[in-house]
């Protein structure tokens, strides 16, 4: 059950479209970094390849660590992680990367893939994981439930502080399954010009009740067994060791990593667990057909992701995607992740987004 509820733009200007940025671990003498500042300009080689050299320096440090804290949105307690920037572009914009994670939205089960990112950019993005409300482990908000609309407005509130902090903050926004969903509200709300690029990474932005897991978990979202999950089952299963949870869930996920078995035992807690059944269950109900207006208007930022046998997205509904925006910028992928990538394949999507944020390492202007 576990399993189930986990959920190219060329480089512009002075480098040529098949030039690769270094990626995490390269060394500046290997070949592609040496192709990479082939492609410059004479005068700018010495002070790029400096440049890479500082940034090596800094995005391989083991000092750079993710930084937790519990904060208010709206009013509401909210788990953050973030790996702050370490450089902004060279006209001194500041990115963000914000993560709008699935269903559960516990910030922990994107840790790796948030470490990921960071290392595609070079340090030169502020990546940025806000759980959903009520999606954290313990009481901070005296029991309170927040359905799909609150936890839309949620973010929202969290994306316009950040724009009014910093007015030419430029913001790629990452929503993971209904994340998507709540990323294109995002668009809708806030200054167009402040958004780069919204990925949509397995997306559950139709018809949700529809899918496969949506029929098959239906019931399980309704108020009596929501209330024995979360009051009865929940409880005892949270008064097993750590150990025997971390063994539990390697077997069963196929995957041996302690940051995901710590987003498991915080999905122990029973106001977590009841707050992400109730999600779900209004997910069930208020997503039904794609706004497609807003889809059509926001298309230029859009980068859609998908993958074959996601119980969640399933490929007709890309196919519907596809109609309904026939000039939608698709990509699928080819190394077989599942919905919940973050199991297992963090880097794998970290350098499936890479070409895009290259952009932002390099200091060009995004599109």
């Amino acid at each position: 059950m576990l399993r189930t509820l986990f959920g190219r733009d060329s480089v512009r200007g002075f480098v040529r479209p098949v030039a690769r940025l270094p990626l995490s671990g390269d060394s500046l003498d290997d070949p592609s970094t040496r192709a990479y500042t082939r492609e410059l300009p004479h005068e700018r080689e010495r002070a790029v390849r400096w440049e890479l050299k500082q940034l090596e320096q800094t995005w391989r440090d083991p000092r750079v660590v993710a930084q937790t804290k519990l904060a208010r949105v709206g009013g509401v307690y909210t788990d953050f992680i973030s790996f702050p920037a370490t450089r902004r572009s060279h006209d001194g914009t500041r990115h963000m990367f914000l993560i709008i994670p699935g269903n559960p939205g516990v910030a922990d089960f994107y840790r790796l893939f948030m470490r990921a990112v960071y290392q595609e950019a070079m340090g030169a993005l502020d990546v940025v994981c806000i759980a959903h409300a009520g999606h954290s482990y313990g009481n901070h908000n005296k029991g309170r439930v927040f359905d799909l609309q609150e936890q839309i407005q949620h973010k929202i509130a969290y994306v316009r502080r950040v724009i009014d902090d910093d007015p030419s903050v430029r913001i790629f926004l990452a929503g993971h399954s209904v994340g998507a969903h709540i990323c294109v509200e995002v668009m809708k709300a806030v200054p167009r010009e402040n958004i780069v690029k919204s990925f949509m990474l397995f997306p559950t932005v139709m018809h949700i009740g529809d899918t496969p897991n949506g029929r098959r978990l239906d019931r399980i979202f309704n108020p009596i067994p929501r209330f024995l999950i979360s009051s009865v089952v929940t409880p005892l299963l949270a008064l097993l060791p750590k150990s025997v949870v971390h063994l539990i869930s390697s077997i069963h996920l196929g995957h041996d990593d302690p940051v995901i078995t710590q987003g498991i035992q915080h999905l122990l807690d029973r106001n977590l667990a009841n707050n992400a059944l109730y999600m779900a269950r209004t997910e069930m109900d208020s997503i039904h057909e794609p706004d497609v207006e807003a889809l059509r208007e926001f298309n230029d930022k859009c980068v859609w992701y998908w993958t074959q046998d996601d119980n969640w997205a399933p490929m007709h509904l890309c196919d519907k995607l596809r109609r309904v925006v026939p000039n939608a910028h698709i990509e699928m992928d080819r190394a077989g992740l599942k919905h919940a990538f973050v199991i297992g394949g963090s880097e794998i999507m970290a350098k499936l987004l890479a070409p895009h944020l290259h952009q932002a390492v390099i200091g060009s202007e995004a599109q």
